[in-house]
């Protein structure tokens, strides 16, 4: 019975690390830590990441790319803001060096023009397409069904007719 109680008190002991980690004060360097860059240079720096595609992680903006290369990047992003350079000196810079895919959105000028307007244009033809066939289907009158031909002449169908007016 000690033999298995040995084995099992480190593993319990292990277990509870989790629980005892609220009661552990963290170290004096780790709470002395201030911002590297001010408030509004990682606002900007922010904004910028959003609008970059990362060279790094294809098809992602360098806000979600979790390369070790899009860090270093954004870390010379923050930078260079903090060196006085403007957010589209920036984009400028980074355009050289990356080319014009670096942008996350399509410029609104020349070819860029069609990728911001051609949706909503499909949209609108579309929705006149939609209109012009239910507008056509609702103008087709609806066809009447002949009365059956049950070989009844007119004199026999009103004798009918009027029988079945009649309440038993």
């Amino acid at each position: 019975m000690r033999r298995s109680l040995r084995l099992w008190l480190p593993l319990l002991a292990i277990a509870a690390l989790p629980f005892l980690g609220t009661a552990v004060a963290a170290p004096a360097h780790a709470q002395a830590v201030e911002p590297r860059y001010s408030q509004e240079i990682e606002r900007e720096a922010r904004r910028l990441f959003g609008e970059i595609l990362s060279p790094y992680c294809p098809g992602l903006t360098l806000t979600s790319c979790p390369s070790e290369g899009a860090f270093i990047l954004k870390d010379s992003i923050r930078a260079e803001l903090a060196a006085g350079r403007t957010p589209d000196q920036v984009m400028q810079g980074l355009e050289n060096r990356f080319g014009p895919a670096i942008h996350a959105r399509p410029p609104a000028t020349g070819f860029g023009l069609l990728a911001w307007i051609g949706p909503f244009v499909l949209i609108g033809v579309a929705g006149l397409g939609i209109t012009w066939w239910v507008r056509s289907s609702a103008r087709a009158a609806p066809t009447v069904a002949a009365p059956p031909d049950d070989g009844l002449d007119a004199a026999a169908r009103a004798r009918l007719d009027a029988a079945l007016r009649v309440d038993p």
